[in-house]
Formats: C-alpha cells, sequence, structure tokens
C-alpha cells in the first residue's frame, strides 16, 4: 500500500466510517485565518490544500487505530505509533505555516 494511493472512493469511505471526535479541534486539519486565507496567490493556497489532504488521512488514521485500543492494555509500541503520527501531524502543521508567511505582510511574519 505504500506504493500507491486509495482509491477516492476507499479513502472516502474510511474517512467516513471514523469521524472526528467534537470535542478536540486539534485533531483536525487546522484551517488558515480568512483574512491571510484571501491574500495569498493561488499558487499557495493549492499546495496548502494538498498538505490538507495528506493531513485529513494522517489524522484519521490514529483516529481509526485509538478505536482499538483501551486505556488499560496499550502497549509501548502502540503508544509510541500514536506518537510518530501526532509528532509528523505537528511538523505538517509547522511547514504549512513556513510556507504561508512568505506571503505575509512583513509586520506579521513574526507570528
Amino acid at each position: 500500500m505504500l506504493d500507491h494511493k486509495l482509491e477516492a472512493k476507499a479513502l472516502e469511505d474510511s474517512v467516513a466510517k471514523y469521524p472526528l471526535p467534537s470535542n478536540c479541534q486539534l485533531v483536525d486539519s487546522p484551517k488558515v485565518n480568512p483574512s491571510v486565507w484571501d491574500n495569498v496567490p493561488a499558487a499557495a493556497k493549492t499546495n496548502d490544500l494538498k498538505l490538507q489532504r495528506i493531513q485529513k488521512s494522517l489524522i484519521r488514521g490514529p483516529n481509526a487505530f485509538m478505536r482499538t485500543l483501551t486505556a488499560d492494555s496499550i502497549s509501548e509500541p502502540q503508544q509510541d505509533t500514536l506518537a510518530l503520527l501526532c509528532n509528523a501531524n505537528f511538523e505538517l502543521n509547522c511547514l504549512r505555516k513556513d510556507f504561508i508567511k512568505p506571503y505575509l505582510n512583513t509586520r506579521y511574519s513574526h507570528l
């Protein structure tokens, strides 16, 4: 499975099976502030949307995996799996910010 992507229907079905918890906004791909989004070029928007699509799968995977676990029986490899996937998501969030920063007014580049 690592050498090809899921068919659109299979991906859609998998995503639909594992809705995100409503009580945790951090489990979803963050949206760009609308005032920022309106002022970045189309190419930057396209790239960010591609990264959001990757992030969607990256987030739904651990969500599905966590449903197989119980609090009293999570093994160290399972904890490591979740930690690594969550770290990958964090790094992807940082990358998305870094790609948009060049288009911000220099007064706001520190944000």
